[in-house]
């Protein structure tokens, strides 16, 4: 498994993820179970000797920064949209919503007086 191949294929797809649920779905492509970086950590045991410390440092180094890039585009995903003008609520930015009142009769209680 070319380890360059694999880091490069995985930032492109991961750029193209739209939303939560293909960040997702990228996710598992990649850190499932069966997943493609999973394997290469996996194939660091068939290794030669002579070649395991490079290649184990390498494929540590992709396993993180794919990890980080993607727990960054998860966190702008779910970021809330930023604060543009016309597009506020009725009661202003940061303004707390009006306390909800109820109507209808009073829910049934202890009686008074006991």
């Amino acid at each position: 498994m070319d380890l360059t191949s694999l880091e490069q294929r995985a930032t492109a797809e991961l750029a193209a993820c739209a939303d939560e649920a293909a960040l997702r779905a990228w996710n598992t492509t990649y850190f499932g179970k069966q997943g493609e970086v999973v394997q290469a950590v996996a194939k660091l045991k068939e290794v030669p000797p002579a070649e395991k410390p490079a290649y184990g440092k390498e494929v540590n180094r992709i396993k993180v920064a794919l990890t980080a890039a993607y727990e960054a585009a998860l966190a702008q995903v779910a970021a809330p949209a930023p604060n543009v003008p016309g597009l506020q609520g009725p009661h202003g930015p940061g303004a707390p919503a009006p306390a909800k009142t109820v109507t209808g009769p009073a829910a049934p209680g202890p009686a008074p007086g006991r």
